[in-house]
């Protein structure tokens, strides 16, 4: 089985999931993380040679932050 690692960070100004792989040469954007999880496999399959096996495992690693006032 063949891993592919791709990670996401949310863009707050952009309003869109910006995901990219150092295994494979992607990057693509999507409104929401469960909009990554569709759009993925086919751009992965896309991507990798035919001939990596049968089984291919995408690891997808979120990451976001934001800012808060504090509460008086």
């Amino acid at each position: 089985m063949v891993m592919i690692r791709v990670s996401a960070e949310y863009d707050p100004e952009a309003s869109v999931w910006v995901a990219e792989s150092n295994d494979i040469p992607l990057i693509t954007e999507a409104d929401t993380v469960e909009a990554l999880h569709r759009k993925l496999p086919g751009m992965v399959a896309d991507l990798i040679d035919g001939d990596i096996g049968s089984e291919v495992k995408i690891d997808l690693v979120t990451h976001s932050s934001f800012r808060m006032s504090k509460v008086a």
